[in-house]
């Protein structure tokens, strides 16, 4: 047997084993992944079919409430006729408001495009409002 030949069959079989140690990382991986994927799905927030009403919320507080119900208006008006918003001074609805569009398509762009708009240095978080 040549020292090539003796080369090649101690090299073989690390190779072998250097492909199935990668193989092997390459599954750990995609598992964790796969669980991390599981994690962020139960953490996101059960989707309401689309409805004319946005539940809007994480704004600031300290805007007076007229100040706020006409940047709102003026904000959600680019995307259609907002027939009304309700925001409350009150403790327990403080930093929230409503959006009532007349039309659903209007109200899904807006949901959409306008979730982590920045006002008044909060950044917005909507969502479709529905009382089941």
């Amino acid at each position: 047997m040549c020292i090539r030949d003796r080369v090649e069959e101690a090299v073989q079989p690390k190779a072998e084993e250097t492909i199935k140690n990668e193989e092997t990382q390459d599954m750990k991986a995609e598992e964790q992944n796969a669980e991390e994927g599981k994690v962020a799905e139960k953490l996101e927030v059960e989707e309401l079919p689309p409805n004319n009403t946005i539940y809007v919320n994480n704004l600031n507080e300290k805007i007076k409430l007229e100040e706020l119900r006409e940047s709102l208006k003026y904000i959600f008006g680019q995307y259609g006729e907002v027939v009304d918003i309700s925001a409350k001074a009150n403790l327990r609805m403080k930093g929230q408001a409503f959006i009532i569009y007349k039309d659903l398509d209007a109200a899904k762009k807006a949901r959409k495009e306008l979730n982590g708009f920045v006002l008044f240095d909060k950044p917005m978080v909507t969502a479709s409002w529905s009382l089941l």
